[in-house]
C-alpha cells in the first residue's frame, strides 16, 4: 500500500508557479491529493525528479489508492451498491483503458434439505477501452432464500454490470426438498444452484469453469460452475456452484453437499486489498445420525463468501452468503419448516493507473486521500496494519450491523423495523514501534424472522482493536413480529471500555406492543425503537420503526381499526453523518447514504415498520427511513414478493424494514439488516 509523498511548501492554490525562493514553492505531491485527487491546476510546481501525476479523472464508488511494486500507483473505484462511474477526463500517459471486476448477486438456498445457491458469475478484464462518459453501475442483489413449505422458486438473484454491455448474471437458486417434483432441481445461473433432496439435479452455470490457476482474466461469458446433485430421500441436497469450482454432490466423500470454490483476486490486481469472491452455498441436510447424516461445510467455498450448510430438524434455516462477494446462500436443513439462506450481494470494481512512486504509513481496507488526511475504509473484516514508527491521533467511525425486520404470520399485522447499528465516532492515539496489526471486525446485518410471527435477529457487533482498548459499535435490535416482541437491546448490557452501559438501536414494535426495544444512550449513537400508542390488539395496524443513530424510531399508527386502510408503518429513526474529516467529495454516496445535510456519508438509519393494507392494494409505505440506510417497510400488496420488508443497505448499519401484511393465509418476511462499516483517518 502506498504513502504518496510529503507536503512541500505552500498549498497548491497559493504557491507561485515561478518561485523566487523555496518559500514560494507551491504544493507538493501529497497536496495534489488534497486538491482534487491529482486533478491538474496551473500553479503546481513540480519538485525536481517528480513527474506530474496523471491518469483518468473520475468519480464514483469507494476510492482506494494504492501502490504496487515497483511503485505504480493505482486508483480503484469499489462499488458495493449501485451508482455511476463518471469518467470526465482521460489520462493519456497511462492509456485510455481500465481494468474491471464484475460479480453478480448470489443465488438463495432452497428449503427443506435444500440445495445451496449458486454464486454470481465473475467477469474480469484488463485493458478495457473507455471514453469520457458516465457508466452506469449496478451491483446485483443476492436472492432471498426460499421460504419454508413453498415448492416454487420465488426469488431471483440480479445481475451486476459495468455499463450495460458488461453484465455478470446472478447465481441460480438452490432446489428444494419439500416434496418430489420439478422444483427439486437447482436453477441455472452465473453458477448453478445445487439440487435439493429427492434427487434434484444441479443447475447449469452460464459462465465457463475457471481452471483453478491464472490467468484470472475471464472469457466473455465469465467464470461460473454447475451445481451439485441432491440425494434421494431423506439425505442432503447438493452444493451450489462457485466461480472456482462446481458444487459438490450429496455423496462426495470430502465435502458432502459442499458449495463450489470461489476465486481470489490478489490485492495488487484490483482493489488494493485481497478479494475472495463467488463461493457456492452449501446444501442443507437432516440431523446428524439420520438416514444420511448432515451435509459438510466446505471451507474453500465459505472463505469466498458462500454460505455454510445447516444440518438439523426443523427449523434449521440456511446460512447467508456474504455481502459484496456474490456468494450463494446455504440450503436449509430439516423439513418442512426451514427457510433457505440469502445469497450475498455482488460487487463491481474499476481501476486504472494514476502515477508512479510511494511508500506506506499503514495498510488495510480501501485507502483514499482527502484534506490532508489518509482514510482507510473497511467494509469487511480485515486488519489495520501500522508501519514501524507510526505515531498519530487516529479518528474513527465504527458502525455495528443493523437489526433484521420483523416477520408476520397469516392474516396478521405489519412487522416492526430493525434497529440500526450503533455509530461510534471519536479519536484515539496509536503509537507503534514495529509493524503492528489491529483487528477490524465488521458486524453482519441481522436476519429477517425465519418464519411468520418471528422477530428479526440482532445485528452483529463491529469493533477495532486499538492499542488503548477495543472500541465497539454494537449491533441493532431486531424488529418485532406481530406476536413476539423483538430483541429489546443488542449487546445485552455489555459494558463499553469507558464503563458506560449501552447497545445498538432498538427494534420497532408490532401489533399490541406499547414500546419498541431500548437502545444505548443517545449520545453514543443509538436510540430506541418506536411503539404502538394504543396498547390493545387492534386490526389494521402497521409496525413501528426501528431506532437510528440520530433519533428514535417512529411509532406505529394509533387510529382505531375503523379508519380505512392502508395503515402506514412508523418511520425508521434517522441516521447520523460522519465528521467532516471523512466527507471526501469523490465518494459522496458510495460510502453511506444521502441525508438532510449535503455531502452524503450518513449511516445507521432504522428500518421502517411494515404497512397493513386491507383489502390488498398497490400502496407503498410512505414511512421510509429518512436517511442513513435503513430499509423501507413492506408494501401492502397481495403479491407476496412485495410484502417483504426492504433490506438495510450493506456497509451502512441500516435496519431492515418490517414485513407488510394483508388478510391472506401466508407468511410475510421482514428485510435483513445492513452490515456495518469502519472508517479510520490520520494526518498525511
Amino acid at each position: 500500500m502506498g504513502y504518496l509523498g510529503r507536503r512541500i511548501g505552500k498549498s497548491q492554490d497559493t504557491g507561485n508557479s515561478n518561485p523566487a525562493s523555496t518559500s514560494d514553492v507551491g504544493g507538493g505531491l501529497l497536496d495534489l491529493f488534497t486538491n482534487g485527487y491529482f486533478q491538474r491546476q496551473g500553479n503546481i510546481y513540480n519538485a525536481p525528479g517528480q513527474p506530474p501525476p496523471e491518469g483518468h479523472t473520475a468519480t464514483g464508488g469507494v476510492i482506494s489508492d494504492y501502490t504496487t511494486p515497483p511503485g505504480a500507483i493505482y486508483r480503484a473505484h469499489i462499488f458495493t451498491s449501485s451508482g455511476t462511474f463518471n469518467l470526465t477526463e482521460l489520462g493519456g500517459s497511462y492509456g485510455e483503458t481500465v481494468d474491471y471486476l464484475v460479480v453478480g448477486g448470489g443465488g438463495g438456498g432452497g428449503n427443506s434439505n435444500g440445495g445451496g445457491g449458486g454464486a454470481g458469475a465473475v467477469k474480469y478484464a484488463t485493458g478495457h477501452p473507455v471514453s469520457v462518459q458516465p457508466y452506469a453501475i449496478q451491483v446485483g442483489a443476492g436472492a432471498a432464500g426460499e421460504p419454508p413449505a413453498v415448492q416454487t422458486h420465488i426469488f431471483t438473484a440480479t445481475p451486476s454490470y459495468f455499463g450495460v454491455p458488461i453484465t455478470a448474471p446472478g447465481g441460480g437458486q438452490g432446489g428444494n426438498g419439500w416434496n418430489p417434483g420439478v422444483w427439486n432441481a437447482g436453477r441455472d445461473g452465473g453458477s448453478g444452484g445445487g439440487g435439493g433432496t429427492n434427487a434434484g439435479s444441479g443447475g447449469t452455470g452460464t459462465g465457463d469453469g475457471w481452471p483453478g490457476s491464472p490467468p484470472l482474466v475471464s472469457p466473455a461469458n465469465g467464470w461460473g460452475h454447475d451445481g451439485g446433485t441432491g440425494s434421494p430421500p431423506v439425505g442432503n441436497g447438493g452444493g451450489g456452484g462457485g466461480a472456482g469450482g462446481g458444487g459438490y454432490p450429496h455423496n462426495n466423500a470430502t465435502y458432502k453437499g459442499g458449495g463450489g470454490e470461489g476465486i481470489t483476486i490478489p490485492a495488487n490486481d484490483m482493489a488494493g486489498y485481497e478479494l475472495k469472491i463467488a463461493g457456492g452455498g452449501g446444501a442443507g441436510g437432516p440431523a446428524p445420525g439420520g438416514t444420511s447424516g448432515g451435509a459438510t461445510s466446505n471451507s474453500p467455498a465459505t472463505t469466498f463468501g458462500g454460505a455454510g450448510v445447516t444440518a438439523g430438524t426443523a427449523p434449521a434455516p440456511g446460512k447467508q452468503g456474504v455481502a459484496a462477494t456474490g456468494g450463494g446462500g446455504g440450503g436449509s436443513g430439516g423439513e418442512p419448516g426451514s427457510i433457505g439462506g440469502n445469497g450475498g450481494s455482488g460487487l463491481v470494481v474499476v481501476r486504472y493507473q494514476i502515477g508512479q512512486l510511494g511508500s506506506a504509513k499503514a495498510s488495510g481496507g480501501a485507502i483514499s486521500f482527502y484534506n490532508n488526511k489518509v482514510i482507510h475504509t473497511f467494509t469487511k473484516t480485515d486488519t489495520f496494519i501500522t508501519n514501524p514508527g507510526f505515531n498519530e491521533n487516529v479518528e474513527y467511525v465504527i458502525v455495528g450491523g443493523g437489526g433484521g425486520g420483523g416477520s408476520v404470520g397469516p392474516n396478521a399485522y405489519g412487522g416492526g423495523g430493525g434497529g440500526a447499528g450503533q455509530m461510534r465516532v471519536g479519536s484515539t492515539p496509536v503509537n507503534t514501534v514495529s509493524s503492528t496489526p489491529h483487528n477490524v471486525v465488521i458486524g453482519a446485518g441481522g436476519w429477517r424472522g425465519n418464519s411468520g410471527d418471528a422477530p428479526g435477529t440482532n445485528g452483529g457487533n463491529t469493533s477495532v482493536a486499538f492499542p488503548a482498548g477495543t472500541i465497539y459499535g454494537y449491533g441493532g435490535g431486531g424488529g418485532s413480529s406481530n406476536i413476539v416482541q423483538g430483541a429489546q437491546t443488542a449487546g445485552n448490557g455489555v459494558n463499553y471500555p469507558d464503563g458506560t452501559n449501552g447497545s445498538g438501536s432498538g427494534g420497532g414494535a408490532s401489533r399490541n406492543l406499547t414500546s419498541g426495544g431500548s437502545g444505548g444512550p443517545a449520545p453514543l449513537g443509538a436510540y430506541p425503537g418506536g411503539g404502538i400508542p394504543i396498547g390493545i390488539p387492534q386490526s389494521g395496524y402497521g409496525g413501528a420503526g426501528g431506532g437510528g443513530a440520530g433519533g428514535a424510531g417512529g411509532d406505529g399508527p394509533s387510529t382505531p381499526g375503523a379508519v380505512p386502510s392502508p395503515w402506514p408503518g412508523g418511520a425508521g429513526g434517522i441516521g447520523l453523518q460522519a465528521p467532516s474529516t471523512f466527507l471526501n467529495p469523490q465518494s459522496p454516496t458510495a460510502v453511506g447514504t444521502s441525508g438532510p445535510n449535503p455531502g452524503g456519508f450518513y449511516f445507521a438509519g432504522g428500518g421502517a415498520g411494515g404497512i397493513y393494507s386491507n383489502p390488498p392494494g398497490s400502496e407503498t409505505n410512505a414511512a421510509i427511513c429518512p436517511a442513513g440506510g435503513g430499509g423501507a417497510g413492506g408494501q401492502g400488496n397481495s403479491d407476496t414478493t412485495l410484502n417483504r420488508g426492504g433490506n438495510g443497505l450493506s456497509a451502512t448499519g441500516g435496519g431492515g424494514g418490517g414485513a407488510g401484511a394483508v388478510n391472506v393465509a401466508v407468511n410475510f418476511y421482514g428485510g435483513n439488516g445492513g452490515s456495518g462499516i469502519v472508517l479510520i483517518a490520520y494526518p498525511s
